[in-house]
């Protein structure tokens, strides 16, 4: 009886440990979340196509091709090539997990406008807006499958990316990427991350992210990331992330990210 009752005892402790939220509101079955690849569907990660990997939590690099590291979860900059990295203003990378933001001017994240954070590790939302989360790492609530599907493998053609409330993240029909009542992409008051009209993606300060007319994706002292005159982005062996006039992004073995000329986005 002694052994019956403290085994009951022990399952009350475990379940109420369940139940109970962690510190920040965290269950366990939250919590085991954190360790499982961002848009991990059936154990397939996004744009796993021959050991690349988009987003691994694990610490592998989004779009590690041939040792070029897009995002490193190490501490390594963004676009590390040959020990360089892009936006590597006074030590601080594109995503450093020391706690400084993406783009961090000043030590602030990217977008900190007016309370709407696009990256912050504090908990912040990517994407906070209007109370919709993006990616909240503590809850994550990047697939909501209630009312926001990311990706949805069962209509593939016609189907959103991100559809929310009529706001289109990619739409085949030529529908713009989050066009809220005509406006570009996060268009706060004077910042515009993407407008299809030729304006520019985060104008800040008179350095343009991606200027249509300017032709230059990062324009900083001279150097050009996305020049059409030469019209490669990351341009490595066979790989190109955005070509104007291949239009591929990117084009790795055949696959199709984004075609220009009217292809699927992806294109599996």
């Amino acid at each position: 009886m002694r052994v019956f009752t403290g085994l009951v005892a022990v399952a009350k402790r475990i379940n109420k440990t369940r139940s109970v939220p962690h510190e920040g509101g965290l269950t366990d079955a939250r919590r085991i979340m954190m360790d499982i690849d961002l848009l991990d569907h059936d154990g397939i990660d996004l744009l796993d196509h021959d050991a690349i990997d988009l987003l691994d939590h694990d610490g592998i690099d989004l779009l590690d091709n041939d040792g070029i590291d897009l995002l490193d979860h190490d501490g390594i900059d963004l676009l590390d090539h040959k020990g360089s990295g892009l936006l590597d203003h006074y030590g601080s990378g594109l995503l450093d997990h020391d706690g400084i933001g993406l783009l961090g001017h000043d030590w602030t994240d990217l977008l900190d406008h007016e309370g709407i954070y696009l990256l912050d590790y504090d908990g912040i939302d990517l994407l906070d807006y209007d109370g919709i989360d993006r990616l909240d790492h503590d809850v994550i609530d990047l697939l909501d499958h209630d009312r926001i599907d990311l990706l949805d493998h069962d209509g593939i053609d016609g189907i959103d990316l991100l559809d929310h409330d009529g706001a289109d993240l990619l739409d085949h029909k030529g529908i713009g990427l989050l066009d809220h009542d005509g406006s570009g992409l996060l268009d706060h008051d004077w910042i515009d991350l993407l407008d299809y009209d030729g304006i520019d993606f985060l104008d800040h300060d008179g350095i343009d992210l991606l200027d249509h007319d300017v032709i230059d994706l990062l324009d900083h002292d001279g150097i050009a990331l996305l020049d059409h005159a030469e019209s490669d982005l990351l341009d490595h062996e066979v790989s190109d992330l955005l070509d104007y006039e291949g239009s591929d992004l990117p084009d790795h073995n055949g696959i199709v990210l984004k075609d220009h000329d009217g292809s699927d986005f992806p294109d599996h």
